[in-house]
């Protein structure tokens, strides 16, 4: 059996999964940002945003 010492976070492939975490969480205002993992691997991100109306102000302005 081999030991590996590879960083995850110095891998090319983690920051661009970091970077589009980071994306996806300032894009919304209320709500989540989810990833799905398979075999230790994020395959899929999901953001729900949601939206949250003031009776007072119901336009709701878009960034």
């Amino acid at each position: 059996m081999t030991n590996r010492t590879i960083q995850k976070n110095s891998h090319p492939f983690y920051q661009d999964i970091q970077q589009e975490n980071v994306r996806a969480a300032t894009s919304i205002e209320y709500g989540c940002v989810e990833n799905m993992i398979h075999d230790s691997q994020v395959v899929h991100t999901k953001c729900r945003e949601r939206i949250r109306t003031n009776y007072t102000n119901s336009i709701r302005t878009i960034k």
